[in-house]
């Protein structure tokens, strides 16, 4: 196998047919070119070069002019220029390396030094190509997604919407058919949400610095949302915080209120019949710590560190697996820490604790 194409130019015929012969014998494919305008000439018909190998000083096109030309087509990593010069004065150099160089070495240069800047050049080239696959692979995979989930939620939408249309005339025996029919229809929305949610997430850097975002607000809104499908379970919602002091920490509103959506859903979605949800804001060691217990089934020690990986469901529900992923990743985003521990008496209690809140802000003066 190829160490790669290059091609080497260079207007001493002697030093040209040396180099030419040196990069043979380590496995290189290569092109010797004697001239500046033949090597433009070269890189405009044929352009597949991992390197070009470049004598600065040269007659007709200098190696900084043929520099500039190759950077009007190539970028530095897609065609790395290494260029050859006979005093390594600063000036030269400059010159050189404005132009697009990559890098220089002196000549005669010493076979050792030469092929590895030759080799680091090439890794590094191949290694941006093939970051630039991924990243369009990327951008198709969001592409087909995006198609794909609106073409999943428009029709469940409108599953829903005339199931609520018959409901008014359904008779009484076929009303437990028409449940299950809601609840499917439900759960695909539930999944598109979260592979939605998921993929906006993954897509974001740091959110520490974000504005002030008073939590205690966000669970309000969140568990109102939730008492009534709660009760439908037979499950109550409580809520407890003190009133008395900010629950603020800096970030994104919108990202964590569906953090807290998605950890109360899941606690009523595994709590038994019959029992009480606890969504509670606390101070644990000067952090703010926002929990949500259920009276379920509990979680395993040995699935509390997978269970917040996507695309891993422990429900008997079925699922996907994205809702517990998203709290990780939202939280991250946050410099915020997750678990999972059990609760009092039995059950789970899923937990988020920020780093840092406006209140203690202030104290620095901010």
């Amino acid at each position: 196998m190829s160490e790669g194409r290059i091609m080497v130019v260079e207007d001493d015929i002697l030093t040209l047919s040396f180099l030419v012969k040196l990069f043979e014998r380590r496995g290189f494919e290569v092109e010797g070119v004697p001239s500046g305008g033949e090597a433009v000439r070269r890189v405009e018909e044929l352009g597949e070069f991992d390197l070009v190998l470049l004598d600065i000083v040269m007659p007709g096109l200098s190696g900084v002019e043929v520099c500039e030309l190759i950077r009007e087509r190539y970028p530095m990593f897609r065609l790395p220029v290494l260029f050859l010069t006979a005093l390594a004065q600063p000036s030269e150099v400059a010159r050189a390396l404005e132009a697009g160089g990559n890098d220089y070495i002196v000549k005669p240069p010493q076979e050792d030094e030469l092929f590895a800047r030759v080799r680091n050049l090439i890794r590094l080239k191949r290694a941006v190509e093939e970051n630039e696959e991924l990243q369009e692979l990327l951008r198709l995979k969001e592409r087909l997604f995006n198609l794909v989930a609106h073409d999943v939620k428009v029709p469940a939408s409108s599953i829903l919407q005339a199931a609520a249309l018959l409901r008014e005339g359904v008779p009484a025996g076929l009303e437990r058919y028409l449940s299950g029919i809601e609840e499917a229809a439900g759960r695909i929305l539930g999944l598109v949400k979260g592979f939605l949610g998921y993929a906006r997430v993954r897509r974001l850097v740091d959110l520490e610095r974000g504005a002030p975002v008073d939590l205690s607000v966000l669970l309000l809104q969140v568990v109102q949302r939730w008492k009534d499908r709660a009760r439908a379970k037979g499950v109550g919602v409580a809520y407890g915080f003190d009133r008395g002091r900010p629950w603020t920490v800096r970030g994104d509103p919108l990202l964590l209120e569906e953090l807290m959506d998605n950890l109360v859903g899941n606690a009523v979605k595994y709590t038994y019949p019959d029992t009480l949800v606890r969504v509670m804001l606390e101070e644990r060691d000067g952090r703010v710590r926002f929990a949500v217990a259920d009276e379920g089934p509990g979680v395993k020690e040995t699935d509390r560190e997978r269970i917040f990986q996507e695309f891993v469901s422990l429900s008997r529900e079925g699922g996907m697996g994205l809702g517990l992923a998203l709290v990780r990743e939202v939280a991250r985003l946050h410099g915020a820490r997750v678990g999972v521990e059990d609760a009092e008496g039995g059950g789970a209690v899923f937990w988020v604790e920020f780093e840092g809140t406006v209140e203690r802000d202030r104290e620095d003066g901010l």
